[in-house]
C-alpha cells in the first residue's frame, strides 16, 4: 500500500502544501487531510461564519489569513479604524459546540491545546498552574472590540502566544486569559512566563 510505498513518511512535496510538525506519520497526515477537508466543506455550505459555528483554526490551510479576516470583517462591518481594534476572548463550556448569537460579531474556535504547564479549572473560569504539560483548551469565542478612549482592563490576565503547532515557528496571535488568584498574579505570570506557556492552534492530542 501508499504507507509501505512511502516509509510510513510524508512526502516532502506534499508536507510543502501546509505546516505540520516533523515527524508527522503518513498515516496522521492522511487523516488530518480528511478532516481539513470535511471542515472546508462544511464552511462552504455556511451561509455565514460566527461564534453560531466552530472553526478548527488549526485545520485551516490558512489561519492566520482567518485571524486577519475577522479583524478586517468586524472593522469594516462597523466602521471602525483597525488600529483601534483588540481581541477579547471568551472561554465556553468545554462541550459548547456553538455560541448564542449575541449580536456583537464573534467566531468560534475548537481544538486548541494548552502547552507548558497551565490547564483551565470550569469552576474559578481560570487558568491555574499544573503539572500537566499539555492539554486542551474548551471553545473560545473570539471578539475584536474597539479600544479607542477605553481603559487597560488587564488586571488579573495573562497574555498568551498562539502559535501554529507545537514547533512555535509560526506565530499567529495572543490572547489575553483569566489568571487563578488576584493576589499572586505577577508571581504566576512569571512562572508561566518561565514554563513557556503557550497556545496552540494544531495539536495532537
Amino acid at each position: 500500500g501508499i504507507n509501505a510505498e512511502y516509509g510510513g513518511v510524508v512526502p516532502k512535496v506534499w508536507a510543502r502544501h501546509y505546516s505540520l510538525p516533523d515527524g508527522v506519520s503518513l498515516t496522521s497526515w492522511f487523516a488530518d487531510l480528511i478532516r481539513r477537508l470535511a471542515q472546508l466543506e462544511r464552511i462552504r455550505s455556511l451561509p455565514r461564519i460566527d461564534e453560531t459555528s466552530a472553526i478548527w483554526l488549526g485545520g485551516l490551510f490558512a489561519p492566520e489569513a482567518f485571524i486577519t479576516a475577522t479583524r478586517q470583517f468586524t472593522a469594516q462591518s462597523n466602521q471602525w479604524s483597525l488600529e483601534n481594534l483588540s481581541l477579547q476572548v471568551q472561554v465556553l463550556p468545554r462541550d459548547a459546540t456553538t455560541a448564542a448569537s449575541s449580536g456583537v460579531i464573534s467566531f468560534l474556535l475548537t481544538d486548541i491545546a494548552l502547552e507548558g504547564g497551565l490547564v483551565w479549572d470550569e469552576a474559578s473560569q481560570s487558568l491555574v498552574l499544573s503539572n500537566q504539560l499539555v492539554g486542551s483548551l474548551p471553545p473560545i469565542k473570539l471578539t475584536w472590540t474597539n479600544q479607542e478612549g477605553a481603559t487597560d482592563n488587564a488586571n488579573n490576565k495573562i497574555s498568551l502566544p498562539v502559535y501554529l503547532h507545537e514547533t512555535r515557528s509560526e506565530y499567529l496571535f495572543s490572547v489575553s486569559l483569566p489568571l487563578k488568584s488576584a493576589s499572586t498574579t505577577s508571581s504566576q505570570d512569571v512562572e508561566a512566563f518561565q514554563r513557556g506557556v503557550a497556545l496552540l492552534a494544531w495539536k495532537d492530542i
